[in-house]
């Protein structure tokens, strides 16, 4: 009876083993479980760390936008002080030459990359200011332009002629003259001339004063021509460069105009 207990509790035991010996050892089994943690962490930390570069990449392009806009900003408020007369303003960088490249953008064809203007806030006693390339340049002295009165009286249109017609106007324009020309005349358009206005001509050879004629009209004139004339007979008539300079009031109207007087006569073939 007892060798029948012992052969069942033997064939108990084999049954047993035989039902875990293709089952794997529990060290690969531990394996196994902490592979599929490790796996869904890696995927969890990928799905993180995706998320947080496309934040990234949003929050990158949002500043460089702001950097664009205050570009933009900086320009508007330049030409702004510009405009209400201030004159420290460099005008040749109201507009910027190359504005902030975002991330895309590259280089040029010759492989340079655009410079980057970058805008840092600094103080200055009690304002504030932006580090942009208005800053270390030389500030210009601005060219300010006359305003002209159209109601003014002026001078326009001065020409050196050999005659005038009935009109006082030059018939016969020239910057030549020969020696044994009879005179020179000068003509240009009177606006605006009163009685009370004084029109002088400066005559010159080689930069020297020769003679001046003076004159005022006895009539307001709108708008028409004048003219001075030189006789040859009152100055030495010899050939070189001359000028004449017309004023009004002790002012220079325009710029001298030039002619020359040649050594050939003119035969009149």
């Amino acid at each position: 009876m007892k060798r029948a207990h012992l052969l069942v509790f033997i064939t108990l035991v084999v049954l047993t083993s035989g039902c875990n010996f293709f089952a794997p050892p529990a060290a690969e089994q531990t394996l196994a479980a902490d592979h599929a943690a490790t796996s869904t962490q890696m995927v969890n930390i990928r799905q993180t760390a995706t998320a947080q570069a496309d934040r990234l990449a949003i929050t990158v392009e949002h500043a460089q936008t702001s950097v664009r806009a205050a570009d933009a900003q900086s320009t508007r408020i330049a030409a702004t002080l510009n405009a209400t007369g201030m004159i420290f303003i460099d005008l040749r960088f109201i507009t910027p030459e190359f504005p902030t490249p975002l991330p895309n953008e590259g280089t040029d064809t010759n492989g340079n990359s655009p410079p980057v203007f970058a805008i840092t806030p600094i103080t200055s006693g009690e304002g504030a200011q932006g580090n942009s390339s208005l800053q270390g340049q030389p500030i210009p002295t601005p060219l300010i332009e006359p305003t002209i009165d159209p109601d003014a009286p002026r001078l326009s249109d001065i020409v050196l002629t050999t005659a005038v017609g009935a009109d006082d106007c030059p018939t016969n324009i020239t910057s030549v003259f020969p020696t044994n020309a009879q005179g020179v005349y000068v003509s240009a358009v009177a606006h605006n001339l009163m009685p009370t206005n004084v029109v002088t001509s400066r005559w010159m050879r080689e930069g020297v004063e020769v003679v001046p004629y003076n004159w005022s009209p006895n009539f307001e004139i709108e708008e028409g021509c004048i003219w001075f004339y030189m006789p040859a007979s009152d100055v030495d008539f010899s050939a070189g460069n001359w000028s004449v300079q017309l004023e009004l009031d002790g002012i220079p109207a325009g710029q001298p105009v030039m002619f020359t007087v040649t050594g050939t006569a003119d035969t009149g073939g």
